[in-house]
């Protein structure tokens, strides 16, 4: 769905959302309040310029006016929640009962207007598939912002959201921010688990690693965690141990790659990895760091671009370097060493990383299928070479 035409409504779904659900830092309102209330401001502005000048442009008209449909059928539904949910000021804001009560009026003031207009565009259109897929989207936003947890993450998340919808694509923003990955941020969200959590990952970490939401303030906040609990530690050994079962957690996490947030940036995972290592090499030659400790822990890891993809697989592999070994094709001091330094470099379609030792065992019982198959592929190489 391109969410261009709809970015409007979009930015007033969410905002009201936030607002019928607190879901702002309360210790920090007032800043929150000057970033939504202008959004809000322009958003009901321009609904009420397009609507009076009936859009000159019959296609754009329809458009807007399903759009206009599919959210003042919520409009109800809105003003009911807001009346329920926000009636007074909370305690933890009461010094700014003001400010808030100015940006309650603002939203019912509004949606009671677009509710009462509402019958005049109901007889000119009947549902159709622009208009459910639209009443979808924000039935996802409503379920994402209600049952998203209070989090510094989600502040950015949403933040971003308002960010990237209320500037329009002509802008630069073009270049780096695309306005339907957020359809996909609220439908995944919408359904996402948010009780499981894997290891130390919360589950809203989770969400912004599998999304790739990869905004600065994302991968900081990373690091900031992971830079408080090694703070705790004092052994340098302890503190490798964490660093590794970190990594190994963060590789395990899924990924959606097809869109980032931000086009040009590199994933939340890349990020992470990328200062991980880092962290696990400057340990590692740190002084403090005994022969006997690091002998514990393998170097930094090879990076995948670094690596040659094999098609065949670890065990086949293992025989191909045996039989290397054994006719002299390769020469080293033992078979050990032309595991350990060819291996590293080999990735299969399988398995990004393979243990030399492993391979090396796996070499010397072979089984049926996998001679068979290395045969096969020798075979092919023959021919090949017989046509050069």
């Amino acid at each position: 769905m391109n969410l261009e035409r709809f970015r409007t409504f979009i930015c007033l779904e969410v905002i009201v959302q936030e607002f019928i659900h607190h879901k702002f830092q309360q210790n920090n309102y007032l800043s929150w309040m000057k970033t939504r209330v202008p959004i809000l401001e322009n958003c009901f502005s321009l609904i009420k310029k397009e609507l009076k000048n009936n859009c000159a442009d019959e296609n754009r008209k329809g458009n807007l006016i399903e759009a206009y449909m599919a959210f003042c059928q919520r409009a109800p539904f809105h003003l009911q929640e807001v009346k329920m949910m926000c009636p007074k000021c909370p305690e933890d804001i009461l010094t700014l009962e003001n400010e808030y009560i100015l940006i309650r009026d603002l939203i019912t003031d509004n949606l009671q207007d677009m509710a009462k207009n509402f019958a005049m565009f109901k007889s000119a259109c009947k549902n159709s598939v622009l208009q459910d897929a639209l009443i979808s989207l924000f039935a996802n936003i409503a379920q994402t912002v209600k049952s998203i947890p209070h989090h510094v993450i989600t502040a950015q998340i949403l933040d971003g959201c308002l960010y990237t919808m209320s500037i329009p694509q002509v802008n630069s923003m073009k270049r780096i921010h695309n306005y339907d990955y957020f359809f996909y941020v609220f439908k995944l969200a919408a359904k996402w688990d948010w009780n499981k959590q894997v290891g130390t990952f919360l589950p809203i970490e989770r969400l912004v690693i599998y999304l790739n939401f990869n905004s600065e303030g994302i991968a900081n906040y990373f690091m900031e965690k992971i830079n408080n609990e090694l703070g705790q530690i004092n052994n340098h050994t302890n503190r490798l141990t964490n660093l590794l079962k970190f990594r190994k957690l963060l590789d395990q996490l899924p990924a959606y790659r097809k869109t980032p947030y931000d086009k040009h940036g590199l994933s939340v995972k890349k990020q992470l990895l990328n200062w991980i290592n880092a962290e696990i090499k400057f340990l590692y030659e740190a002084p403090s760091v005994t022969v006997a400790t690091k002998r514990e822990f393998s170097p930094s890891p090879i990076p995948l671009s670094n690596k040659v993809l094999c098609k065949l697989s670890g065990d086949q592999i293992a025989i191909v370097l045996r039989a290397a070994d054994e006719v002299k094709i390769v020469e080293s001091r033992s078979l050990n060493m032309v595991y350990k330094t060819m291996i590293p470099y080999i990735a299969t379609e399988n398995r990004t990383t393979l243990s030399p030792s492993s391979v090396r065992v796996k070499s010397y019982h072979p089984e049926h299928n996998d001679k068979k198959m290395v045969i096969e592929k020798l075979n092919q190489m023959i021919e090949k070479i017989k046509n050069y």
